[in-house]
């Protein structure tokens, strides 16, 4: 990673996005965050005689990138510029393909940035305070394509999987076409556990009825293809659900139709700590072996900080406790905000507990999180967890 907040794109990864894309023609390739060259490199290769279009913010890698590419386009530029399509000297609606692998940053403060994501049919489909600067470096990247123009594109866990970007993902597939989602195996980019995916996109192309997503290995080798219905793509675009759901993106049973009441604790851990409460955190996890909570009482705490028995604990966030779960046997533990408490009918209780804690349950439960490193289970995505086997 880079002072701008750039991870270099891994070879596999390169080959991987380039051979994945439909466009067998190509007479002009953009690359406008060329970093260290991976994926224009990868581009050179397929496309041979194609003209290529490099730019970057960093002058190291523009003397590198001219190096690499003699006969290419390479200049240095700031690829978030308004004016990014003059600049760099391809008028917008140009090119044939383009490849990107942006930096994940805020970008509210860009000058004109509504004028870019306009310019892309974008505008409508994010709020102000959601806009970051792979989504601008997409538009940018749409703007320079040709109608019927392909875009490959790594984008972060979240614009795949939140709901913040539900919007924003129908968008693109109404509205330039996305196809297909290759998921990127976690840890791919050398110094982070960032969870990533490729986008591919058809500038104005007709939308697909079906969307193809693959999981790929460290190697780069491609999972068998989940293919899922178009319109599920506001829910999530991630091969690791969907292979699990079978995409489905439903259940005959949730824990939303059992009426499940699900909440997360009210206090952080360090004001559990600090007012001496006997509180229960994603660290306590572990020290119930047998996973069953055991806890004195506390009647004098408000019924919203606290479990009860019966009641069943998930962890809402972390990097590696997501698998955990626990039931409070006795007593009132304080829930940390790390916390889930799901509360349910009795008839129901004991098919919910054997459904979150079975294999298939801890699996639905990691792959249903979002996040870059710390991942995070949303409550809306909890309540759709699926419940087998109620008889």
């Amino acid at each position: 990673m880079n002072a701008w907040a750039q991870f270099y794109t891994p070879q596999p990864a390169g080959h991987l996005l380039v051979n994945a894309m439909l466009t067998d023609q190509v007479q002009t390739v953009v690359d406008i965050g060329v970093g260290s060259g991976q994926l224009l490199r990868a581009a050179q290769a397929r496309w041979q005689d194609a003209r290529l279009f490099a730019a970057d913010i960093d002058p190291q890698h523009i003397v590198a990138a001219r190096t690499y590419f003699p006969k290419a386009v390479c200049l240095r530029l700031d690829a978030l510029h308004v004016c990014l399509p003059t600049k760099l000297g391809l008028a917008e609606g140009q090119a044939d393909v383009a490849v990107c692998n942006p930096p994940y940053l805020p970008a509210r403060d860009i000058p004109g940035v509504y004028d870019i994501l306009r310019a892309a049919d974008l505008h409508d489909c994010i709020s102000a305070k959601r806009i970051t600067t792979d989504i601008v470096f997409i538009a940018q990247n749409l703007r320079l394509l040709r109608t019927g123009g392909e875009l490959a594109v790594i984008v972060p866990d979240g614009l795949a999987t939140h709901s913040h970007y539900a919007d924003l993902r129908q968008a693109l597939c109404e509205r330039h076409g996305l196809y297909r989602v290759i998921q990127l195996p976690d840890r791919f980019f050398a110094r982070t556990e960032a969870r990533t995916h490729i986008f591919y996109l058809r500038k104005h192309a007709e939308p697909v009825s079906d969307i193809r997503l693959t999981g790929a290995s460290p190697n780069g080798d491609l999972m068998e293809d989940v293919v899922i219905p178009a319109e599920l793509a506001r829910t999530r675009l991630d091969y690791s659900f969907h292979s699990v759901t079978d995409g489905s993106g439903a259940s005959v049973v949730t824990l939303r139709d059992l009426g499940a009441e699900i909440v997360r604790g009210a206090l952080t851990h360090k004001e559990c700590v600090a007012n001496n409460l006997y509180y229960f955190h994603t660290t306590d996890f572990k020290r119930f072996p047998n996973r069953l909570a055991v806890y004195p009482a506390a009647p004098s705490l408000p019924e919203r900080w606290v479990a009860k028995q019966g009641d069943i604990l998930l962890p809402r966030v972390g990097a590696r406790c997501l698998h955990y779960a626990a039931k409070v046997r006795s007593g009132n533990p304080v829930l940390t905000d790390c916390v889930y408490r799901i509360r349910i009918e009795s008839d129901w209780r004991k098919a919910v507990w054997k459904a979150l804690s079975s294999v298939d349950g801890v699996l639905w439960r990691q792959h249903a999180a979002h996040g870059v490193c710390a991942r995070t289970l949303g409550k809306e995505m909890l309540l759709d967890f699926p419940v087998p086997n109620l008889g």
